[in-house]
């Protein structure tokens, strides 16, 4: 179930933590999402936490309206969402 479209970033994590907030609203959502990660990229749990640190820092960062600003065109909207030097130490934390 995919509600983001096909081959949408972490739509699998997505629909984990939406079904467990849904069945229990009080639960520690970063410490599901660190289950999640871990039980789903086994070795490679580790720089994909990173990723998942990277860009929800940059959205705090930024302090972005989570349900509009981040779907902004970046060539209407010059201050885009994600800054390069993320972008690079995402790809970065990615690739290893």
């Amino acid at each position: 179930m995919d509600f983001q479209g096909p081959g949408s970033d972490m739509s699998e994590l997505n629909t984990y933590l939406l079904s467990k907030l849904l069945w229990d609203p009080t639960i520690d959502a970063d410490a599901a999402i660190g289950t999640f990660v871990r039980g789903f990229y086994q070795d490679a749990a580790e720089p994909i936490m990173e990723y998942l640190s990277l860009l929800h820092g940059e959205v705090v960062l930024q302090n972005y309206e989570v349900r509009s600003a981040i779907w902004t065109d970046v060539n209407t909207d010059p201050k885009g969402y994600l800054q390069p030097a993320t972008v690079l130490s995402a790809a970065a934390a990615i690739r290893r």
